[in-house]
């Protein structure tokens, strides 16, 4: 099941309201030739996404000259959780995007995963920048000696920029042989095979949607080995076992039935078949799933695909909305 969660974990000794103050005053970072993106924001103590967020100046963060000119955001202030809080309510309120509230909390490893009395950083930067429109982002190029008169990237540039950056690319996700054989281990744990295949193919595509949002990470290993996301791969069943990673399930579990089909749909899906689901990013069965997670999964108002007990409600809940990719190309290695 692929979780959205508020926060339900007591604590005790807390401040519960906010805790604000005045942010510091910003500061600015002239490049010099060498400087990377994540060079800079490691020396100035900051997050790569909330670097790249504070400077929407930037056309191209992959591609950042001498004598450039860095905002290095500064902090407006602090959010305690309460009881009853998500992610997206705290982004919402405090008139943010999720994408940039995360970029400025690295401590939050999991968004659908907040606590009362965790606290969470209410940066000063504007919410209209990279990072909060979730694009992907080259941070370790090195920076340029030589601008392009149009401020453009030269074709050799936009070549590596491109090769180097995860997620969609000009419309198309690019699929290693190792995101395949991924998908396949997850879908073995996954899908009720009695429930038909049109469950399987959900499946895959809300990892090909995950996978190309980029709010999960670059590949489907990323997307996959979040916290809680997929039981059975870095979630309840498979911790009792011991793992935690896709990496620990091996491919001898992998059915001939699962393989045959995934790579059946994958081709079908790189020919130009839709995916089933649409972009939505979300998955659960409401007649296995915890009661406190019972109000988010009938609000999910994409299809339900599968048979009697074993089906799955697709949808997006309303913290992930801004992250849902739209449509684009499938690539297979």
């Amino acid at each position: 099941m692929i979780e959205a969660a508020t926060a339900t974990r007591t604590s005790a000794g807390l401040d519960a309201g906010a805790a604000s103050s005045a942010p510091p005053p910003s500061r600015d970072h002239v490049v010099v030739s060498g400087d990377t993106v994540s060079a800079i924001a490691a020396k100035s103590g900051v997050t790569v996404e909330a670097l790249i967020a504070a400077n929407p100046q930037i056309d191209n963060p992959s591609l950042i000259f001498p004598g450039d000119r860095l905002a290095i955001p500064a902090t407006a202030g602090m959010r305690v959780v309460e009881h009853g809080d998500t992610f997206g309510a705290i982004a919402r309120e405090a008139g943010l995007s999720v994408g940039l509230l995360k970029a400025a909390n690295p401590q939050v490893l999991d968004i659908d995963r907040i606590f009362p009395g965790d606290r969470i950083a209410l940066p000063s930067v504007p919410p209209t920048s990279v990072a909060a429109r979730g694009e992907p982002v080259n941070t370790s190029a090195t920076v340029n000696d030589t601008r392009p008169s149009t401020n453009q990237p030269s074709a050799t540039q936009a070549t590596t920029a491109v090769a180097t950056t995860s997620g969609v690319s000009e419309g198309a996700l690019h699929l290693s042989a190792q995101d395949v054989t991924n998908i396949k281990k997850t879908l073995q744990t996954e899908w009720v095979q009695s429930a038909g295949d049109a469950q399987a193919r959900g499946i895959v595509d809300t990892i090909l949607n995950r996978q190309a949002s980029g709010h999960w990470g670059d590949s489907v290993a990323d997307v996959v080995n979040a916290r809680n996301q997929f039981s059975d791969i870095n979630g309840p069943i498979s911790r009792r076992d011991g793992r935690t990673s896709v990496d620990q399930l091996p491919e001898s579990r992998i059915s001939s039935r699962v393989d045959t089909l995934v790579d059946t749909y994958l081709a079908e899906r790189a020919a130009g078949t839709p995916s089933s689901v649409g972009d939505n990013l979300n998955y659960a069965n409401p007649h296995f799933s915890d009661a406190r997670n019972l109000g988010w999964i009938n609000a999910l108002e994409g299809p339900v695909l599968g048979r009697g007990n074993a089906v799955h409600h697709h949808g997006t809940t309303p913290d992930l909305q801004s992250h849902r990719p739209g449509a684009f190309e499938v690539v297979l290695p």
